[in-house]
């Protein structure tokens, strides 16, 4: 058997776009087979599974995550878990440890961006690490491309059975089948209640439990370094009375892996969903968060073309938070139809989101799911989105059904229509009796409905299309990693020269920044980013008369040259004290952010004639960015996927407005200067001494900072809210 690090090197190659797909066996990174197999509908099914399965672990846990949260209620009715463990997973581990003294639990977490700090546990390290008994070991995982995230999904119990799908163990993610908009039970840890939430996981055992508890290996060898050696039990963890769906099925096993370091790339998920959309012949089913993909939507249009009677069904959410997700992903999902709509094919695609009915009218369920049933031939559940993400910068693995004979047909088909009906509230035999009718699935479908809910049709605007320029949506979602994504021939692509010309000089601002942020990150001049080198010059600038003004000097040299931001910060904490460090560590980054702002501006005045134009895509920027004034500002200051310098100068081409930016920035950086310096100062009594006061401090300094953040954005939308409006928001 192949060790983890090995594993993780011997990838499938994709197939080229214009090439004839390889059948779906061929495409994916091996087909094993599971003794037994289960679907579990939402998370209330597979958090009460899981509860039971871990319950029956004897030697080793191995939990994947994009995100872990001790605080998920781990059972399938937070209200009533059925035992005496506790019901928050964190303390149900540190219990199971208890009566499992020789168990053995890695918990691997995505090393996340900035722009997530405020959604996750504040301090998972202490959840999970310093406050939890020695046979609980958590990490951080960052051995990614810049940009990437570790986004697979999964759950490993003694190497005998494993969970693979789109839920993360975190909060707002507990739900029932029946999403019922006034569920009591659906809150967060801080007695919130949110909007119903629907996903999918998937539980197999046999060689399909041991082949994904490779890849479990395998991500934790590259993550940490260290090997974990696969184990044997003579117990079976599949709980008791737990019916299969299905028995002796194959399972096809999809990766994607971005070229880093010493690992090879994976593009197993792009491949397999070509190859199963090549063998489509009358309906596609698909459930997805995102719909940005370029080499799905093209598979579905060469196979809509080739088979003229195929119609497809897609179940995405209503809508996305935020100004950068809706610029990017559901901007793309735009663009996604609009490009099957110039194809011929979009009159037999149906983009539908599922609503059901509350007190107070319609409630739009959040579509989280990441599944795609062709005809009855396959099912596939697993964590990758139809994003180009997905397809070869995040790290995913999914589960394919391969059903080639009547048996494992009829399973898949029964997946489906459940799943259909769950939308749709219709009974799942006139799901199947609909689909099986001759004429159009779509207009059979469509015909369904009861008990409160039913599938919608999405109507997003048409003018997010092009809300943001094609660099920054490159770098949001691209496919591969970013100095590749963003070269010039992908930016060209088939456009006409004479185009090109007119937008090369932003392209190459961006591949510029780009360039430099990766040279201080990978180059020899990394060396200049480590602390102890700049504390001695720092030091030199606080003993000189002009302090306050040095200092300002240094950070708007850094930020010229697009040096990391917070290890400037960080020197300053340590040289200057909390206090001052906070004076200075402001001033200095708010007017390096305002330099930036300055360079830019020149290119947005040499394009006025662009902003003249009523639709023009620069306008279309400008609403991003102005229309959200300084919260928008704010929210950028946190933006994972574009340097701090290159936010700046956008913004000024883009004439955001002057105190919405100065403001904004102030208002997003701010906040998370005083924490850093602040902790940064209890983080060194903590780790020197570990008292559980200085524990405690440094939690109420985190919580601070987050109240903070939240306090100073409801006063900015009570007072500076009206003001934007009645000035009618306009750049200047």
């Amino acid at each position: 058997m192949a060790t983890p690090r090995e594993s993780i090197l011997d990838s499938q190659q994709p197939d080229r776009a214009d090439a004839e797909p390889a059948s779906l066996e061929r495409a994916s990174w091996r087909v094993e087979r599971a003794g037994r197999a289960r679907i579990l509908y939402d998370a209330a099914d597979y958090f009460g599974t899981l509860r039971e399965t871990l319950k029956r672990a004897r030697k080793r846990i191995v939990v994947i995550g994009w995100d872990i949260d001790s605080r998920t209620p781990l059972a399938a009715d937070p209200t009533a878990p059925g035992d005496d463990m506790p019901l928050e997973f964190g303390a149900f581990l540190c219990d199971l440890t208890r009566r499992q003294p020789d168990i053995d639990i890695r918990l691997l977490l995505w090393d996340y961006s900035l722009l997530y700090a405020l959604e996750r546990e504040p301090l998972p390290r202490l959840q999970f690490g310093w406050t939890s008994p020695p046979q609980i070991t958590l990490c951080m995982d960052g051995m990614l491309p810049v940009g990437a995230s570790q986004h697979e999904k999964l759950v490993i119990v003694d190497d005998a059975v494993a969970f693979c799908g789109g839920l993360d163990l975190t909060i707002r993610r507990w739900d029932t089948p029946r999403h019922d908009p006034g569920d009591a039970r659906r809150i967060d840890p801080g007695g919130r209640p949110y909007p119903p939430f629907h996903d999918l996981q998937i539980m197999v055992d046999g060689d399909a439990a041991r082949a994904l508890a490779e890849v479990a290996r395998a991500r934790w060898a590259v993550a940490t370094g260290h090997d974990l050696v696969p184990i044997a039990v003579t117990t079976d963890p599949w709980p008791r009375g737990l019916e299969p769906h299905l028995r002796e099925v194959d399972l096809a096993i999809a990766r994607t892996r971005a070229a880093h370091e010493r690992i090879a790339e994976a593009r197993e998920v792009e491949a397999t969903y070509r190859a199963a959309i090549a063998e489509a012949e009358r309906f596609i089913y698909i459930e997805n968060q995102y719909l940005t993909a370029d080499a799905v939507r093209d598979a579905l249009i060469a196979r809509m073309r080739q088979r003229p009677e195929l119609e497809v069904l897609i179940v995405v959410p209503a809508d996305h938070d935020g100004w950068l997700e809706k610029g990017v992903m559901q901007a793309g999902r735009v663009r996604f139809v609009s490009r099957l709509a110039k194809a011929g094919v979009a009159d037999r695609v149906r983009l539908v989101t599922p609503q059901v009915d509350g007190r107070s009218g319609p409630v739009a369920v959040n579509v989280h799911a990441k599944i795609m049933v062709v005809d009855d031939r396959s099912l596939r559940i697993g964590s990758s989105n139809l994003n180009n993400r997905s397809m070869g910068f995040d790290t995913e693995c999914d589960l394919i059904v391969i059903a080639r004979d009547a048996e494992r047909r009829r399973a898949v088909r029964e997946v489906r229509d459940r799943l259909i009906a769950e939308h749709t509230g219709a009974a799942v035999d006139a799901v199947a009796e609909a689909l099986a009718s001759t004429g159009s699935a779509l207009a059979a479908l469509a015909r369904l409905g009861g008990d409160g809910r039913r599938l919608v049709a999405v109507a997003d605007d048409p003018a997010l299309g092009d809300a943001l320029p094609e660099p920054v949506v490159t770098l949001a979602d691209p496919d591969r990693p970013w100095p590749e994504a963003i070269s010039f021939e992908r930016l060209r692509g088939p456009r006409p020269a004479r185009r090109w010309v007119r937008k090369w000089p932003a392209a190459a601002v961006v591949l510029a920044v780009v360039g430099v942020v990766l040279a201080w990150r990978y180059t020899p001049l990394q060396e200049w980013t480590r602390i102890e080198h700049l504390v001695g010059p720092m030091q030199v600038v606080a003993e000189s008369g002009w302090a306050p003004i040095a200092t300002i000097g240094v950070y708007l040299l850094g930020s010229v040259t697009m040096f990391p931001i917070t290890v400037l910060i960080a020197v300053t904490a340590m040289v200057f004290g909390p206090w001052e460090g906070v004076l200075y560590s402001l001033l200095g980054s708010v007017a390096g952010a305002l330099a930036g702002y300055a360079l830019g501006w020149p290119v947005g005045g040499r394009l006025g004639s662009v902003r003249k134009r009523r639709d023009s895509r620069l306008n279309r920027v400008i609403k991003v960015f102005a229309g959200n004034g300084v919260i928008g500002i704010a929210s950028l200051r946190m933006l994972p996927i574009a340097p701090f310098m290159l936010i700046n100068m956008a913004a000024g081409a883009a004439r955001v407005r002057f105190v919405d930016f100065a403001l904004g920035s102030a208002l997003g950086l701010g906040p998370g200067i005083i924490a850093f310096n602040l902790m940064g100062v209890q983080l060194e009594v903590v780790l020197t001494e570990g008292r559980a006061e200085d524990v405690a401090a440094l939690g109420g300094l985190l919580l601070g900072w987050l109240g903070l953040s939240l306090l100073l954005q409801r006063l900015v939308n009570r007072y500076l809210g009206p003001l934007r409006a009645r000035a009618g928001a306009q750049p200047g």
